[in-house]
């Protein structure tokens, strides 16, 4: 048996070449957005840089990135941001429930099954195919990445809708995280607030005032409070 001294070659394929590009872009995203829940990264100071990967990668037209409860995308890579946004607002509305599930929208949007005031705004702005992917948090529907693609139809692919679905996901807890940590400072800054409306009347008002915690230790006191016991105000804190 004739045994060739020459070692097999392979060869890769466009497709696996596409693919191994998708998950690697997919991989550095998702490591970025992991450390946002570290504390190491800002969420928002990301997502310029992210939306502009989602459209270079994808060869597309345009990409946002919204929250749901906002007037403004958090995030845009199209030159048309004010008139997309209008008509990506308009499709979320239209398809609210199904974003609610967790479900994604997916069409061309000449299809005949759009209303005619969709299809009418849509072929205004030159638009031809739309992918909303929702981002969705404890069965809470929060914001979403909408991408599209102007005056030419394509074909997604599978690995291609996994990739964004992949990256929304993981957009989703991040985003969460942001709002839990806004939720949080806003509290601290409200009790901080009131905090000190109650240390103000207290060294206003001509009579004894102190703040005690349940089991009984000071945590605040007045000035004729403190002149009247004689005592520093941090032995009335027990500190």
């Amino acid at each position: 048996m004739l045994i060739s001294s020459n070692p097999l070659t392979t060869h890769s394929t466009p497709k696996l070449d596409a693919n191994h590009q998708l998950l690697t872009i997919q991989t550095a995203i998702i490591n970025q957005l992991a450390q946002v829940i570290r504390g190491k990264l800002v969420f928002n100071n990301l997502l310029p840089s992210l939306s502009e990967q989602l459209r270079d990668t994808l060869l597309l037209s345009g990409a946002l990135i919204f929250r749901a409860d906002q007037l403004e995308p958090l995030a845009a890579s199209t030159e048309q941001q004010t008139s997309f946004w209008s008509i990506c607002q308009d499709f979320c509305k239209y398809y609210r429930d199904r974003l609610a599930q967790g479900k994604l929208i997916l069409l061309s949007v000449t299809e005949r099954r759009l209303p005619s005031s969709l299809r009418d705004s849509a072929k205004q702005a030159n638009l031809s195919n739309l992918l909303i992917v929702p981002f969705l948090h404890r069965q809470n529907y929060i914001g979403g990445i909408a991408l599209y693609l102007c005056e030419q139809e394509r074909e997604w692919l599978p690995q291609e809708i996994a990739f964004v679905q992949a990256i929304a996901d993981q957009c989703a807890i991040a985003l969460a995280f942001t709002l839990l940590e806004e939720r949080c400072q806003s509290e601290v800054q409200r009790r901080q607030k009131s905090e000190n409306h109650l240390k103000a009347l207290g060294n206003q008002t001509g009579q004894l005032f102190g703040l005690l915690t349940p089991p009984g230790m000071g945590v605040e006191a007045n000035h004729k409070t403190v002149e009247f016991m004689g005592l520093q105000k941090k032995e009335i804190w027990g500190v």
